[in-house]
């Protein structure tokens, strides 16, 4: 028991947190209907009274505050007003019983929508490296079902609250009426309370493995959807099949074991009823000799109070059934709340000098190899820089830093005299166009994807001008023309109705809508073929001067035009200069490149 009110009310305070104390106005409501309801059984005594042709005074002079309340509002010897009254504390109860529940489903709304926004904005704070080690598949099973079932649990929890509230008034009334009864009804409560305590314990711990399973069940789920054409082309679905369908049974296992718990519950909620009521009736006709009324009363209150306890021990085996999720839910809030992206508060308005890179070096905190070593270099503003190597060198990793992405492990970067430590993230990346080597494309109308949701009205043909702009310098404004809905037209998810190359496009005409003061192109190109390539070249050569821009590349069409070329070989620059000087000179790292096809 002690255990029972101990969880209670640890999970009673964590969902209070997301909702608030407006959570207790609830309980107050609920003991209002439930006082409501007691009063309007208690007045089934002075009603049997009148039928029997009883003095009330006499027969329950001990417990006259009721009787005495109507003998002088001179209520007391008219059925007809009794029965009125109860008919008026059952519609009172009725009221506040409305309102509860109205209550409640505004509570659950809130603690949806705190929950998933909580979430939500929890995973834009994380930071990057925290992000790479975490799984997409549980983090979207997490916002997605886990806190559906959170909200579950609440209201799990929350009946179970509603059910002990009048499980304690129906006794205090009962014991008004006799007090040998209501113990022997209390010391029966936590009897049905101790007897369920192991099923409680079971069904909380096959709660949590089946958040495991939906989580790994999501994982696989989305990364075979990801996959899907190559699954498809190559025949690997079944593969897949297999490890869901693993899943599945595991999942419908722990379904079983759950509905044979509630069945069990179901099953022995009226023989343990009837069984106390009985001993109760034994005890009120031959040991305290009550008469007939008041152990008509007596009984609908004890039979009352025992439907509650063990409908708060439904609840709370239900709360169990659905909490596991919860605990998902809030140690992952508290697991995200310890790796929020350190930021600091020097905002860059607008980025005018260089990046300098200071003795850099950058690992992943899992590994031992240092992924860039040593690194010094100065990036200027307004001018095309180059990163080149083979593959694995640390070139993406290099963006990333740039990106205030990562934090190098020693060393500083400096970003117009600023320690990335001490600037403000959001104003250095709002700076930022990145066209990764990853296409990112939004499951939305082609201008949407462009434009990322810009504020538009109908008609608004400035934006549409910028829209179709940004598309003429990406080479895609002739394909999109020549669609039926034109830059309204749907992409389906991750833009695969569309080629690579088209994708790839897109991709670019968002990050050159942004009017970037830094634009980076992670092998930006490498889908296109070379007329759009070529397009695109003679693009990113307008902005040369107005913008700072940065290639990762192999293609050495892309390289000829920049005016600074870095060579990366095992996380070290090796080489630096123009691509004439670097590309004429035989022995350099960059040519041995060249004449090995690396680039």
């Amino acid at each position: 028991m002690i255990n029972i009110l101990r969880d209670f009310t640890k999970y009673l305070k964590a969902f209070e947190s997301y909702i608030g104390r407006g959570l207790y106005l609830s309980f107050f409501l609920t003991i209002l209907a439930g006082l409501a309801e007691g009063l309007g059984i208690s007045l089934l005594l002075p009603l049997l009274h009148l039928f029997n042709n009883q003095d009330v005074a006499e027969s329950f002079g001990f417990k006259g505050y009721l009787f005495k309340l109507l003998e002088t509002l001179n209520l007391h010897n008219s059925y007809r007003i009794i029965l009125f009254l109860i008919i008026l504390a059952f519609i009172v109860k009725g009221i506040f019983i409305f309102l509860t529940f109205s209550y409640n489903s505004f509570l659950k709304g809130r603690l949806l929508v705190s929950l998933k926004k909580k979430l939500f904005y929890s995973y834009s704070k994380m930071s990057f490296e925290y992000f790479l080690k975490n799984n997409i598949g549980d983090l979207t099973n997490i916002i997605n079902e886990q806190v559906n079932l959170s909200v579950r649990a609440f209201n799990s929890l929350y009946t179970v609250g509603l059910r002990s509230i009048y499980c304690i008034i129906y006794l205090i009334f009962a014991y008004s009426i006799s007090g040998i009864s209501s113990f022997i009804a209390i010391i029966g409560s936590f009897i049905i309370l101790f007897i369920f305590r192991w099923l409680n314990t079971a069904t909380k711990q096959i709660s949590i493995k089946t958040a495991n399973q939906n989580s790994k069940l999501s994982n696989i789920t989305i990364d075979s959807l990801n996959s899907f054409k190559y699954l498809k082309a190559t025949n690997q679905f079944k593969i897949k099949f297999n490890q869901i369908a693993n899943h599945i049974n595991t999942l419908s296992k722990y379904q079983i074991k759950t509905g044979i718990f509630e069945g069990f519950t179901a099953a022995a909620r009226e023989p343990i009823s009837v069984t106390v009521i009985i001993l109760i009736i034994l005890v009120q006709l031959f040991l305290i000799k009550k008469p007939i009324d008041s152990l008509l009363v007596s009984i609908i209150l004890f039979y009352r109070a025992l439907i509650s306890t063990l409908g708060v021990q439904g609840s709370w085996q239900k709360t169990q059934e659905y909490v596991g999720s919860l605990e998902v839910v809030l140690n992952k809030l508290n697991s995200l709340s310890k790796n929020i992206e350190k930021n600091g508060t020097q905002q860059i308005i607008k980025f005018k000098k260089d990046i300098y890179f200071k003795n850099v070096y950058f690992k992943f905190d899992d590994s031992k190899k240092y992924i860039l070593k040593d690194l010094n270099f100065r990036l200027p503003a307004n001018k095309s820089i180059a990163f080149v190597g083979k593959s694995g060198s640390g070139k993406t990793t290099l963006a990333n830093l740039i990106c205030l992405l990562l934090k190098p492990n020693a060393g500083e970067i400096y970003i117009d005299n600023l320690d990335s430590s001490d600037i403000e993230t959001e104003s250095w990346r709002d700076q930022i166009g990145y066209v990764s080597q990853e296409t990112i494309i939004f499951d939305d109308t082609i201008s949407n994807n462009i434009s990322l949701y810009s504020k538009k009205e109908k008609g608004d043909q400035e934006l549409l001008s910028r829209i179709k702009d940004s598309a003429a310098q990406a080479n895609i404004d002739q394909f999109i023309e020549s669609l039926p809905d034109g830059y309204e037209t749907y992409v389906g998810g991750s833009g695969l109705k569309l080629s690579g190359g088209q994708r790839q496009r897109i991709f670019i005409a968002r990050e050159l809508f942004r009017n970037p003061k830094l634009l980076i192109l992670d092998e930006a190109t490498s889908a296109l073929d070379n007329i759009s390539e070529k397009a695109i070249q003679k693009s990113i050569d307008l902005l040369k001067g107005k913008i700072t821009v940065i290639l990762i590349a192999h293609r050495i069409s892309t390289l000829k035009n920049t005016d600074y070329l870095y060579v990366l070989n095992e996380g070290k620059i090796e080489e630096c200069g123009t691509f004439r000087d670097l590309s004429r000179n035989e022995e350099s790292f960059f040519s041995k490149l060249i004449s090995n096809q690396m680039l």
